[in-house]
């Protein structure tokens, strides 16, 4: 168990790490397009990082504490590569885990990837 909260504590810290990236890219862009799909990604980014937290904290009846986060921030400024990892990190730790337990982190990892694989898509032609 302590495992997992372990890794789920990584993953959120790639997720604000990459929200911070992407925040930047966002400043840095002249393409009103990609300046709005960023917008859009990094609302949801926020979004599964709380529920993510949230269902694992549930699961293990405690609070991370203070301390723990510390943003993995990406080295590229390419905004589709940075969701292909995280598409790829989100199925990397949903196969960790089994789906009886973490059948609610699971789920919502499982729309994550959906999600970034959209943005992924998305973000081709801009």
């Amino acid at each position: 168990m302590e495992m997992d909260f372990e890794r789920v504590i990584t993953f959120i810290n790639e997720l604000y790490g990459s929200y911070f990236k992407l925040k930047e890219i966002h400043w840095n862009t002249y393409s009103k397009s990609l300046h709005l799909l960023i917008d859009d990604v990094n609302d949801d980014l926020l979004e599964y990082v709380d529920d993510i937290t949230e269902n694992i904290m549930g699961l293990n009846d405690s609070r991370f504490g203070y301390g723990i986060i510390n943003p993995n921030i990406p080295n590229t400024t390419d905004p589709k590569e940075i969701l292909k990892v995280l598409a790829a990190k989100a199925e990397y730790l949903k196969s960790g885990m089994t789906a009886g337990r973490y059948a609610g982190i699971v789920n919502i990892l499982d729309d994550f990837a959906q999600t970034m694989n959209r943005y992924i898509y998305l973000s081709s032609d801009r």
